[in-house]
Formats: C-alpha cells, structure tokens, sequence
C-alpha cells in the first residue's frame, strides 16, 4: 500500500519539482526520487525500529530493496528497453561503492553491537558525502559509458 501510494502521488510530483527546479537526472535521482523511492522503506523502518528486533528487520528490508532493485528491476528495465542501454561507468562504480561503504559501516556497527546518536551522524555523513561526490561528478565530470550488453557484437572501427 505503501509503495503504491509513493507512486501514484510522490514520484510524479517530485519529478516536476526537480524539472521546475531544473535539476540534472543524476541530482534527480539521488535527492528527490530516491526520497520518493525510499519513502515506504523509511515508514516501514522507523516502524520497526521501534520494536524488539525491529532493527534486523529494518536493515534486511532496505538492503533487500535495494539489492532487489539494482538487480530485477534494472535487469527487468534493460529487457523491455526497444534500443541500446549505455550506463555511466564512473557513475556505476560511485554508486556501488558508497552501497559497499554503507554496508561495511552497518557490519562494523554490527560487530560493535550498538548504535549511538554518534554513529548514526556517521550514516548521515556518508549519504551526504554521496551526495558531494555526486554533485561533484555532475559538474566537472564527463561520464565514461559502457555497455548494458557487452555480448552484443560491437561495430568495428576502421583505421
């Protein structure tokens, strides 16, 4: 019901916000759209949280979200596309890298056996180092592209 809901009213109205704001895809999609994206995983979590092992929860469900939609739904995406997916690959590897950090930050937290006000700033402070990072690409970088299918026979180039 949740995620329905995101749908239906959140994304479309973020998506004009970031056209009104004039903000690039890549901002886009790492401020905005993924806010409306993670909407039902933040209720859902904070829900959890509260409760006895609520905590595991919360962290199984927004690992699995995430890990359910870098892989069925971008598979699922790349499947339906009609012409030739190019992915960013410096963007690519941006992404998995801060996904791996937050894991590894959430494993040592683990390890620990306790979460502080302190370490959950931590957590803020990576998203928004993401988010430096991100912004930082976006103006000074070019992207380097590959392919989504790199069976597919590439057209040779004559010298």
């Amino acid at each position: 019901m949740l995620s329905s809901l995101a749908d239906t009213y959140l994304t479309p109205v973020l998506t004009k916000i970031s056209e009104a704001l004039n903000l690039s895809e890549t901002i886009a999609g790492v401020t905005l759209l993924a806010f409306a994206n993670g909407a039902p995983d933040i209720i859902a979590s904070a829900t959890a949280g509260g409760s006895t092992g609520g905590v595991f929860i919360a962290v199984g469900a927004l690992f699995g979200a995430c890990s359910f939609g870098a892989t069925v739904v971008l598979g699922n995406c790349v499947f339906r596309s009609k012409t030739e997916v190019n992915m960013p690959a410096n963007g690519m590897i941006r992404d998995f890298g801060f996904y791996l950090i937050a894991g590894v930050v959430i494993i040592v937290y683990g390890l620990i056996g306790k979460i502080t006000r302190v370490m959950a700033y931590i957590f803020f402070s990576v998203y928004l180092f993401y988010f430096a990072v991100v912004l930082y690409v976006g103006i000074f970088k070019k992207p380097t592209y590959i392919l989504a299918n790199p069976w597919k026979e590439q057209p040779k180039k004559f010298s």
